[in-house]
């Protein structure tokens, strides 16, 4: 917790030596001195204590289109108009994201987009691996695509110390930024299809 400029004061009044040339009491000249010098003090750890919170990708408040800007965001067209705690949800995202496009780290990207979704993964029918009921007749150019499901919506609540002032108190959004970042990472040979249920 940040101590007050009343606290400075205090500390820097009881600091000074003992005797009759510095009075613990009163004294209006010493005090205005005292008061501007504690002033800057209690100013300056507020700031380093900020500077604390804002050097936190997770926390930022005002630094937010600095972090943005340094890790390449937004990313995707549609990202203009996302409320402040649906930029650092993304922001997040960005800084944790893994570097694959295999269906774990499908769930996971979306699990971190606020998004439930099941991945298909397509593979042709082989005698002796495969089941009676799996379709056949399919070629090998189908392992290449994959079918990401999603099976709601986002909704986003407005939620004190982390919305701002003038945001919905809740949204509704469809995958758009999932589709985008989907493809944006997909650096394979792999085939994408998102479709929808529920939405």
């Amino acid at each position: 917790m940040a101590r007050t400029s009343q606290d400075y004061k205090a500390a820097l009044i009881n600091s000074l030596p003992q005797g009759a040339a510095y009075p613990k009491d009163i004294a209006p000249n010493r005090d205005g001195i005292f008061e501007a010098v504690a002033d800057e003090l209690a100013g300056e750890e507020f700031l380093v204590d900020k500077m604390l919170t804002e050097a936190d990708p997770l926390n930022t408040k005002d630094l937010l289109e600095e972090w943005e800007q340094q890790h390449g965001l937004p990313e995707c067209p549609h990202q203009s108009g996302l409320t402040r705690q649906e930029r650092l949800s993304l922001l997040n995202e960005k800084i944790d994201r893994v570097g694959s496009l295999c269906p774990p780290a499908i769930i996971w990207l979306a699990d971190r987009l606020g998004y439930k979704v099941e991945v298909k993964e397509r593979r042709p029918f082989i005698g002796g691996i495969s089941r009676g009921g799996e379709q056949v007749g399919s070629d090998a150019k189908i392992r290449f695509w994959w079918t990401v499901r999603v099976k709601e919506p986002r909704v986003t609540m407005f939620r004190g110390g982390v919305s701002t002032g003038g945001e919905r108190q809740g949204s509704i959004e469809r995958a758009d930024d999932l589709e985008c970042l989907l493809h944006k990472i997909n650096y394979s040979e792999k085939q994408l299809t998102v479709g929808y249920e529920g939405v």
